[in-house]
C-alpha cells in the first residue's frame, strides 16, 4: 500500500471515528461514563471555589479543553452535514444562513456602525489579565464583580490576534455567532425529521435581527449579549437531546449549562428555564409508554408514521428511547441536572458578587409586575417587540389558556417572569427603563423558537402547502427589516449617542501607535483633551488597548501634567486649539459615522520621546 492510499485509509478511520462520536446515542456503557464525569466535575468545581489552589487550576484546564473539543466536535458537524446537502443539491438553507452569518460579522471592528464599548475593553482585558494567573481566576470575578469566566472566552481572540479592536469586537461576537448556526442547525434537523420543508429554518434565525434590541447590543460588542449567545446554544443543545440523545451532546448541554451559572447575571434567568425543560424531559421519558408526550420531539414519532411507512423503516432517531436504553437516558439526566445545579451552587456558597439578590423595596411587587407587563408588551419605553408584537401576545395568550402545547406554557410563564424580575432586582443601581429591557433579550430566541414550532407543528397537522416563493418572500421581509435595525441609532443604551466621537479616537491612536513603530503593549503617555464628560474615561479602553500607558484627560486650557517626556508622548484633542499651546505641529483625520451620519474630526500632536 502506498503512501497516498495509507493516508487515505487513515483520513477514512478518523473521519469515521469522529461520526461515531457525533451520533452515538446513550447506552448503559456510554451513560456510566457520563455519569462519572458529571459527578467529578461537579465534586471538582465545587472544591475549586472551596479550596482553590490545584482544584481551580485543574478545573480551568478541564474547562476551557472540553469547550475546544465541542467546538471541534461541532465544526466538524456543520461541515459534514454542508457537504451532504451540497451533494443532494439541497444549497437554499445554508446558503441563507451564511448570508446572515455574513451581516452579523460585516460589523465586526466596522466602527462605522459598531461601538467600543468601555466596559467591554475592562472586560477583555480582565480576561487577558488573568490568563497570566495560575488558575485563570477560574472561579473569581473581574469587571464590577461579574463571574471572570465568561471573560476568559471574551479575552481569546485577543490572545492571538493581538489587543486590535476587530479581536475585541470578535470576543463578544464569535460565541454569538456559534450559538445563531447551532440553532439554526438543529431547527433544520427537527423540520427534517418532520419531512417539512428545511428552508424553512431560515425564518426563525433572520427574525432574530429583525427584534431591534438584537442589533443594537451585538453592535455594542459587550457582555450584554452573552447571555443571548448562551441561550441559543441551550436550545439548541436541548432540542438535540430531544431529537437524538447522543453522549457529546450531553456533554455540550453540560458545558452550556454550566456557563449559565458563571455569566453575566441574565443567563441565570435561562439556567432556571433549562432545569426546568430537564424536569419536564424526564417527565416525557415516564409518560412515553402512555403514548402521550409534552414535546413536539421527533422521538415521538408524532409525524413519523407516514414517513417511516413509505421509508420502510423505523425513524432512527426513535432508537434512543428502546427499552433498554430508557432507564439509563433518564439517569443520566436526571445526572446533567445535578451536575448543572452543583455549578450554580458552587457560585452561590461562595457569596455570588453580582447582587443578584439585591431587588427593589419602593414598589409592590403585584403592582410592579402588571405596570412592567403592560409597558413591555406596549414597547411603552423602547422598541422591543416592533412587527413581532401582534404574533408574540398571541401566542402567550394560546399557551396560558392551554390551547398549545404545556412547553408552550412553560415558556409563557417563563417570559412574564423574566419582565418581572428584570425590573424587580436592582442589581449594581436602577438604570433607565429603556436600558433595564436588554435584561430581556434572552426571552427573543426562546420566542422565536417557541413560537416557529408551534407554527410547523400547524402546518404538519393539517398538510399545509409551504411556498418556496412564500420563504423567500418572508426571508426577504426580515432580512429588510434587519438591516433597518443596523443603521438605527442607540434607543437603549442612550449614552453612547454622545460618546460616539470616542471611539474614532481610539482608532486614531491604533494607527499612530503603529506609524511611529510603537507597540500597543509598551510604555508611553496619551493626553486627551476633550470637553465631553462622557468621553473622559480613556484609562478604561487603555486597560484592553494600552495596559502600560500612562493616560491623561484634559479639560479645554487645562495645564499638562508631569509626564515623562522620555516616553513616546501622543496628544489627542476635539479642535485644534486645544492642541495651540504645544510646540509641536498638530494634523488631523475625519471619520464618517454611517450610522449617526455624521463626520467626526480628531486632532493629534506627537512627541517621540528619546
Amino acid at each position: 500500500m502506498n503512501n497516498t492510499a495509507k493516508n487515505q485509509l487513515h483520513v477514512t478511520q478518523f473521519t469515521d471515528k469522529l461520526n461515531s462520536c457525533l451520533t452515538q446515542e446513550i447506552n448503559p456503557l456510554n451513560g456510566k461514563i457520563l455519569l462519572f464525569y458529571f459527578t467529578c466535575i461537579s465534586i471538582l468545581e465545587i472544591l475549586a471555589y472551596w479550596k482553590k489552589g490545584i482544584f481551580s487550576f485543574t478545573a480551568s484546564r478541564i474547562w476551557l479543553l472540553t469547550g475546544i473539543i465541542c467546538l471541534f466536535l461541532f465544526i466538524y458537524d456543520v461541515g459534514r452535514k454542508i457537504l451532504e446537502d451540497v451533494k443532494k443539491h439541497h444549497f437554499t438553507a445554508w446558503g441563507g444562513i451564511i448570508v446572515l452569518a455574513g451581516i452579523f460579522c460585516y460589523y465586526i471592528g466596522n466602527i462605522q456602525y459598531s461601538d467600543i464599548n468601555y466596559d467591554a475593553a475592562q472586560q477583555a482585558a480582565a480576561g487577558l489579565d488573568a490568563f497570566s494567573i495560575n488558575d485563570w481566576n477560574y472561579t473569581g470575578t473581574a469587571f464590577l464583580g461579574y463571574p471572570n469566566r465568561q471573560y476568559l472566552i471574551a479575552a481569546l481572540p485577543a490572545v492571538f490576534l493581538g489587543r486590535s479592536i476587530t479581536a475585541l469586537h470578535l470576543g463578544f461576537a464569535y460565541p454569538f455567532l456559534i450559538g445563531l448556526i447551532m440553532l439554526f442547525t438543529e431547527i433544520k434537523n427537527w423540520l427534517k425529521d418532520w419531512d417539512i420543508n428545511e428552508n424553512l429554518s431560515l425564518i426563525p434565525l433572520y427574525a432574530l435581527p429583525a427584534f431591534r434590541f438584537i442589533p443594537e447590543y451585538f453592535m455594542n460588542f459587550e457582555q450584554a449579549i452573552t447571555p443571548v449567545a448562551l441561550t441559543m446554544m441551550g436550545i439548541a443543545l436541548f432540542m438535540k437531546l430531544c431529537r437524538k440523545p447522543t453522549f457529546i451532546g450531553f456533554i455540550g448541554l453540560s458545558w452550556a449549562g454550566c456557563l449559565f451559572c458563571d455569566s453575566y447575571t441574565p443567563a441565570v434567568a435561562s439556567l432556571g428555564l433549562l432545569l426546568c425543560f430537564l424536569l419536564l424531559y424526564m417527565i416525557s421519558l415516564f409518560m412515553k409508554n402512555h403514548g402521550t408526550s409534552i414535546w413536539p420531539a421527533a422521538h415521538n414519532g408524532e409525524f413519523h408514521k407516514n414517513r417511516s411507512e413509505k421509508a420502510g423503516k423505523r425513524p432512527a432517531a426513535k432508537a434512543a428511547v428502546e427499552a433498554k436504553n430508557l432507564p439509563m437516558l433518564l439517569i443520566v439526566t436526571g445526572g446533567l441536572f445535578l451536575n448543572i445545579a452543583c455549578f450554580f451552587l458552587a457560585t452561590i456558597l461562595s457569596s455570588r458578587s453580582d447582587r443578584l439578590e439585591s431587588a427593589r423595596e419602593d414598589v409592590p411587587l403585584v403592582s410592579l409586575a402588571l405596570e412592567s407587563w403592560e409597558e413591555f408588551f406596549t414597547d411603552a419605553n423602547a422598541t422591543f417587540f416592533g412587527i413581532f408584537l401582534g404574533i408574540v401576545l398571541l401566542y402567550i395568550f394560546l399557551s396560558l389558556v392551554g390551547a398549545l402545547k404545556f412547553y408552550d406554557f412553560t415558556i409563557s410563564c417563563w417570559v412574564l417572569g423574566v419582565v418581572l424580575f428584570a425590573n424587580y432586582i436592582t442589581g449594581y443601581m436602577l438604570y433607565e427603563k429603556n436600558w433595564l429591557m436588554q435584561r430581556n433579550m434572552i426571552v427573543i430566541p426562546v420566542l422565536i423558537t417557541g413560537i416557529f414550532l408551534s407554527i410547523a407543528r400547524f402546518l404538519k397537522q393539517y398538510a399545509l402547502p409551504i411556498k418556496k416563493s412564500g420563504i423567500f418572500l418572508l426571508v426577504m421581509f426580515l432580512a429588510t427589516a434587519a438591516f433597518s435595525n443596523f443603521g438605527e441609532e442607540h434607543q437603549s443604551f442612550v449614552f453612547y449617542k454622545y460618546v460616539q466621537p470616542l471611539k474614532y479616537m481610539i482608532s486614531y491612536s491604533k494607527d499612530t501607535l503603529k506609524e511611529y513603530g510603537v507597540k500597543d503593549t509598551e510604555e508611553f503617555n496619551i493626553i486627551l483633551f476633550t470637553d465631553n464628560e462622557g468621553q473622559k474615561n480613556i484609562y478604561d479602553y487603555a486597560k484592553f488597548f494600552y495596559p502600560n500607558a500612562q493616560t491623561y484627560s484634559l479639560k479645554s486650557g487645562e495645564s499638562l501634567p508631569e509626564i515623562d517626556w522620555g516616553m513616546p508622548t501622543f496628544f489627542f484633542a476635539e479642535n485644534e486649539q486645544m492642541l495651540s499651546s504645544l510646540d509641536a505641529a498638530a494634523d488631523s483625520r475625519a471619520y464618517k459615522n454611517t450610522r449617526y451620519k455624521t463626520t467626526v474630526t480628531w486632532y493629534r500632536c506627537v512627541y517621540p520621546g528619546t
